[in-house]
């Protein structure tokens, strides 16, 4: 099932970038070499080989019917500090990062946010931690010393850790610790959900689209479990250039993108990819991560 999520997105990322990079060159006699950068991480369990294989298989069939011209150099990275450090060094043309990546490192690398994806109406994620009706919490600090299940999401993992931290703090005079909290993790945001549900655990983490959809399969578990707290809507990763790629190919790609959802094909991708449609990426989107980065700097 991971594997078939991976190379689906893969399919639609590939699209994307490489359609609207052949028509910005199609007339071009001179061959030009695109780079692009993906972190492997943001797919879990899946082996780095086995996604540099799949991905260069994809781009090279579907690149070699767009334009002779146009050479696709893929990159796959096991996590984003190696892909962060060949953008620094202009070895990428364009790349996915997640927002905390960009915003603890947008200082010290030339980088031009340009599209998210929308999916489920969303731009991004908001985090839920679920109690039972019955048990006897009803605050965070009641989770002192008890245990909270995560299931395992490496685009998701900084962010949830950050958020508990914030939630979880308490102290004076500008210095604030965390709250001791047992975390166990999971594969699936199910295993997580029915843990709390069968009283295996004493509350979980998850996404509100995971939780809604547990219900809508399982309507007793909206009747069981309660939210003890919500979070607030996180984005998710994004599409960027570097800031010196040719504005005429940034805005091919961007007005390619923006129409995507128009027409059959580019329906079908954008499903594949998960996602609803896409949009240009706004300052404003980063705010909710800017402001959990901020709020966790005294918390030690």
């Amino acid at each position: 099932m991971k594997h078939t999520r991976f190379h689906s997105v893969l399919l639609a990322v590939s699209i994307l970038f490489f359609t609207s990079l052949g028509l910005a060159k199609e007339n071009a006699v001179k061959t030009r070499k695109i780079n692009f950068g993906y972190p492997l991480g943001v797919f879990t369990n899946v082996n780095l080989k086995d996604a540099k294989l799949a991905l260069e298989m994809l781009t090279k069939e579907m690149v070699e019917r767009l334009s002779p011209n146009i050479i696709p150099i893929t990159h796959i990275y096991a996590n984003s500090e190696e892909l962060l450090k060949d953008f620094r060094k202009r070895k990428l043309d364009m790349v996915v990062l997640s927002a905390l990546d960009y915003l603890q490192n947008k200082n010290t690398i030339k980088i031009s946010p340009a599209l998210i994806r929308i999916t489920n109406g969303s731009l991004g994620y908001q985090l839920d931690i679920l109690v039972h009706r019955r048990s006897a919490i009803q605050s965070i600090q009641q989770l002192k010393n008890r245990e909270l299940v995560i299931p395992q999401n490496y685009e998701m993992g900084r962010i949830i850790k950050l958020w508990l931290k914030s939630i979880t703090s308490s102290g004076k005079n500008g210095r604030y610790h965390p709250i001791p909290i047992r975390i166990r993790y999971v594969n699936k945001p199910s295993a997580a959900i029915f843990a709390v549900f069968f009283n295996q655990t004493d509350a979980c983490l998850v996404t509100h689209n995971s939780f809604k959809l547990a219900m809508e399969l399982n309507p007793q578990l909206g009747k069981d479990l309660v939210v003890l707290k919500h979070s607030p809507v996180f984005m998710s990763t994004f599409f960027a250039f570097r800031k010196d790629v040719p504005q005429d190919i940034k805005n091919l790609i961007i007005a390619k993108a923006l129409k995507m959802q128009q027409d059959p094909t580019g329906r079908q991708i954008l499903k594949l990819f998960q996602t609803d449609y896409l949009i240009p990426c706004k300052p404003q989107y980063f705010e909710t991560t800017r402001e959990l980065i901020q709020s966790t700097k005294n918390i030690r």
